[in-house]
């Protein structure tokens, strides 16, 4: 007979639903379960739901991949919503029988607010971890999240405010790229790699195919505008893998133009400012203390919309966290040469406004907190579960 704490001994040990629909949830959930196995190693736990490769790797059993979930785009999600609803109804099921101690749903709010309706009726604590940002719009889901979530973990520090006062319980535990760029600011200069040369810019025209085919030409005629007035510059581009990479070639990108696939830390590191696609990658440029000016545009159509729901007088994060303009955005009808090239060019040759923009950022990592969400995370729900 198998032993109780055999580890082996699947139907002995505790349960954890765990969902990340996404590659950045996937990692942080693969943080989550490694530092649970370390804190539970004499009662191991058994963690499964959907995820991706990391998650597998420390152990979870992984139903649904993070690419059969991944929809981009509310046609796409329509489109997939049968496929979606299907893996929903596995999960519930599979719940159901399992009956787990909790639901930890990481990010993907459209599909885990409805998976947490299913579980909480079969009364299973749900938790959400990394807050959708209800602060910028759809601010009524904070209802149904107090109907069926038992906490909310924040990335920033003044979301657990607004939950409380709506009676949902909320943690604020660092943002994990504070921990991240400071790793990897540390490994660079272990490298002897140099930081924010005066002579190097770099340009990130976004993930999707959809900001790089309406961003990179206007990029182009940056850098070359950059080559002209600055012949000894040298221009990055950081892009996030190679298969984006042969979308990118396609524009016929000029010699002078170095590509960075995977690299988009180094190339921020290395630059001294740098033009970038609204996105996560503007809070990295800041806590890796890189200047730059923020860009965006999408169809007329999109935007409309989006300028009718989202209640936010700022797009980029690190105006948003600071509540004050410290970096230039230029949206839509406003993203026009000359503007951006004339912020630029400020960046690389006005001192005391590039050492104040450095303050700001150094305000806002402090802010920010140490960056162990995963450990903070599971700390408090191991208090809360357990």
């Amino acid at each position: 007979m198998k032993s109780k704490n055999n580890p082996k001994n699947h139907k002995s040990r505790m349960h954890i639903l765990m969902v990340a629909g996404e590659t950045s949830g996937d990692y942080l959930g693969a943080e989550m379960i490694a530092e649970w196995n370390k804190k539970h190693k004499e009662n191991p736990i058994s963690f499964w739901g959907f995820g991706g490769t990391q998650m597998k790797k420390q152990g979870m059993e992984v139903l649904h991949t993070v690419e059969e979930l991944h929809t981009i785009g509310i046609l796409e999600a329509l489109k997939n919503y049968r496929r979606l609803k299907r893996y929903m109804n596995e999960l519930v099921k599979k719940a159901k029988e399992e009956k787990p101690k909790a639901a930890v749903l990481i990010d993907y709010p459209g599909f885990n607010l409805r998976l947490a309706k299913k579980l909480h009726k079969l009364g299973i604590p749900c938790y959400q971890v990394v807050s959708p940002q209800i602060w910028a719009w759809n601010y009524r889901r904070v209802k149904i999240m107090k109907k069926v979530l038992s906490g909310v973990f924040c990335l920033y520090p003044f979301e657990p405010d607004i939950y409380k006062k709506e009676g949902v319980p909320a943690y604020f535990v660092s943002h994990p790229l504070v921990k991240k760029t400071k790793t990897a600011m540390s490994k660079f200069r272990a490298s002897k790699i140099s930081a924010h040369r005066s002579n190097t810019v770099a340009l990130l025209p976004g993930s999707r195919h959809s900001e790089i085919e309406k961003l990179l030409p206007f990029l182009l005629d940056i850098a070359a505008d950059l080559k002209n007035d600055f012949p000894r510059i040298k221009i990055l581009m950081p892009i996030p893998d190679t298969e984006i990479q042969e979308y990118v070639k396609s524009f016929s990108i000029p010699e002078y133009i170095k590509l960075m696939p995977g690299k988009v830390q180094e190339a921020l590191y290395k630059s001294k400012a740098a033009v970038a696609c609204s996105g996560t990658v503007t809070l990295e440029a800041a806590l890796l203390e890189t200047p730059f000016v923020l860009i965006y545009k999408t169809s007329a159509t999109t935007y409309h919309i989006w300028k009718r729901i989202v209640k936010v007088k700022w797009i980029g994060l690190v105006n948003l966290l600071l509540g004050r303009e410290v970096v230039k955005e230029f949206i839509q009808h406003e993203m026009r040469h000359e503007s951006v090239y004339v912020e630029l060019t400020r960046l690389l040759t006005d001192d005391a406004y590039y050492q104040e923009i450095l303050s700001s950022f150094r305000e806002l990592k402090k802010n920010l907190g140490d960056g162990a969400m995963a450990k903070h995370t599971v700390n408090i729900l191991d208090d809360l579960i357990f």
